[in-house]
């Protein structure tokens, strides 16, 4: 029975922990994709992100770039010292 319980636990928390990262990269790419000519460019996105292991978070720059449409913001990013 105790080893059901924790193996529920961990489960439970790698769940909340992914809800956490996941939410987090969709508020970036959000923010960045509501990005208008003007603003100042999210200092969220300029900082590179990458994850430790073999396999890539949600969180890491490569990912969260893929998802950005607004092209004028990722213009902003390539040519602003």
């Amino acid at each position: 029975m105790p080893r059901r319980f924790l193996l529920a636990a961990a489960v439970t928390a790698a769940f909340l922990v992914g809800e956490s990262i996941a939410t987090e990269e969709a508020s970036l790419v959000t923010l960045s994709n509501s990005w208008q000519e003007g603003q100042p460019v999210p200092s969220d996105i300029l900082v590179f992100h990458e994850s430790e292991g073999c396999l890539a978070l949600t969180t890491d720059t490569v990912v969260v770039f893929a998802e950005i449409t607004n092209y004028a913001l990722l213009q902003e990013v390539i040519f602003s010292p």
